[in-house]
């Protein structure tokens, strides 16, 4: 479940930021559209299955593109971007602990290198 915590935020994030067409269409929600889920980048977040008590917890953050057509995503809230906001919940025993780090005030729209972009096929990792 804690995973799940974890991964949301990063899967929203990216999903938020996708500056693909959207579709005006309306669908179930709970229905899952294979077609759909093609159009879109995927992402996944990963932890070495060995942690240490006194180590660092190294991540691993990959966004797929499994288009035919480059797509691109905002990097802003994502680990694509040097820690400038809280990105990830980080939970011990249920409990949310305290985000201590920067919170960056953004200029809206995004400027151009605020965006990331992935080829067909091809994937991007931090």
């Amino acid at each position: 479940m804690n995973i799940i915590k974890t991964l949301l935020p990063a899967i929203l994030v990216v999903a938020a930021c996708n500056s693909s067409v959207k579709n005006s269409q309306k669908v179930d929600s709970t229905a899952v559209n294979m077609e759909q889920s093609d159009t879109t980048l995927t992402a996944r977040m990963t932890i070495s299955p060995v942690v240490s008590k006194d180590g660092p917890l190294e991540m691993n953050f990959t966004v797929y593109n499994q288009t035919d057509s480059t797509r691109t995503f905002c990097k802003w809230h994502t680990p694509f971007e040097p820690l400038m906001s809280k990105y990830l919940d980080i939970t011990i025993n249920n409990q949310e602990v305290a985000y201590k780090g920067p919170m960056a005030k953004r200029m809206m729209p995004p400027p151009a290198d605020s965006y990331v972009s992935v080829a067909p096929g091809d994937s991007l990792s931090v």
